[in-house]
């Protein structure tokens, strides 16, 4: 397990080298606890009807979210989804890893 101080140095080597715009790719994946959004209101709140700066369109970032409506931010049944035990394990199932967003998963929800 890489330490605080490895894993800020590989973030910031990555992040040097997309300023340089050289391609990396990292020697090993990293678990993203990351949530798009806790609750479907939430999701809804955050993403209907938004609207993204310009410069950020340029960079190309939020791409896949531009005018989400509210039955594509459906949230995907239960089963479909992975759970921890308690909200700070580290016992992860890498086993089908998902590889978009859950609003382009289409008719799996």
């Amino acid at each position: 397990v890489p330490s605080g101080q490895e894993i800020k140095a590989r973030i910031l080597s990555n992040f040097s080298r997309k300023a340089l715009n050289t391609s990396y790719t990292p020697p090993e994946s990293f678990i993203l606890r990351h949530y798009i959004a806790l609750s479907q209101k939430d999701a809804l709140n955050k993403y209907v009807g938004r609207i993204y700066s310009e410069t950020d369109l340029s960079k190309g970032w939020h791409c896949n979210r531009l005018q989400l409506t509210k039955e594509q931010l459906r949230l995907p049944r239960p089963d479909l989804l992975k759970k921890l035990p308690v909200w700070d394990a580290r016992e992860f199932d890498r086993t089908d890893p998902q590889v978009s967003h859950f609003w382009e998963w289409g008719d799996t929800l």
